[in-house]
């Protein structure tokens, strides 16, 4: 039986509320490093946001990665696009270990937030094209 048009769209629905969350919490952390710069805001605050970010970004990558294959299998005029999503996965997989490398120095040398602020700019530019052209290739087979 094929899937019916509201569950897709149900799956689409939730893949963007899922995009959202993430964009929230990078929000959220690119807040908490601007008031840290600004000379307010703990190190340990930051380094809990941050991380949770980095986290929940991980988390959802290695999801994805795991559904891609079925995806695959499923719709075989998708592998190219699975093929550059799991691409820029790896890539912001390294963004992210250096993020968290980073995040974990802040103690050690506060100033190393000024990095941590551009970084984080950075990735948030690259998952916005990410998430754009994830939704639009996949969420008409959601």
């Amino acid at each position: 039986m094929p899937d019916s048009p509201a569950r897709i769209g149900a799956a689409t629905a939730q893949l963007k509320a899922i995009h959202d969350g993430l964009r929230a919490q990078l929000s959220a952390a690119l807040a908490d490093v601007d008031a840290f710069l600004a000379g307010g805001g703990p190190v340990p605050t930051l380094q809990q946001h941050c991380l949770s970010f980095c986290g929940s970004l991980h988390a959802h990558h290695s999801r994805e990665d795991g559904v891609f294959a079925r995806l695959a299998d499923d719709f075989p005029e998708l592998r190219p696009a699975l093929e550059r999503l799991a691409r820029e996965h790896a890539t912001v997989a390294a963004v992210n270990e250096q993020l968290t490398a980073t995040i974990e120095q802040l103690v050690a040398d506060p100033r190393r937030a000024v990095r941590l602020r551009a970084d984080l700019t950075q990735l948030a530019e690259t998952l916005e094209a990410h998430y754009a052209y994830e939704e639009a290739q996949l969420g008409p087979v959601l």
